[in-house]
């Protein structure tokens, strides 16, 4: 995704003749979770660049895992690729993409 983003754009800008997306991310904190939302937008910034225009969590869906017994956080992503046309099976592909290389850096 940090490929097709548009570099020079202001991430809180979208562009009127482009679709935007939404995708929620939901992640569990095993230390302290204000630590942890920091690690997770900066992790979220290098993959996706200015292709993400706003990540807000949804407060309302706020838990705990019951196992393991973990805070779990819900973000919602407002994303809108520039450089090149989206569609819905692009969009799917492309946030299948990203859940992958969540998975892989939250494994290093």
């Amino acid at each position: 995704m940090f490929d097709i983003a548009s570099l020079t754009r202001d991430r809180k800008e979208f562009h009127l003749f482009r679709p935007y997306f939404f995708h929620d991310l939901s992640f569990l904190f095993t230390e302290d979770v204000a630590r942890g939302e920091e690690l997770v937008f900066e992790m979220l910034q290098k993959l996706v660049g200015t292709a993400v225009i706003d990540i807000k969590e949804i407060e309302e869906l706020r838990s705990m895992c019951p196992d393991p017994y973990l805070p779990n956080r819900i973000y919602r992503l407002t994303w809108q690729v520039i450089k090149v046309a989206v569609g819905r099976r692009l969009c799917n592909d492309l946030q299948e993409q990203l859940r992958d290389e969540i998975r892989k850096k939250i494994k290093e």
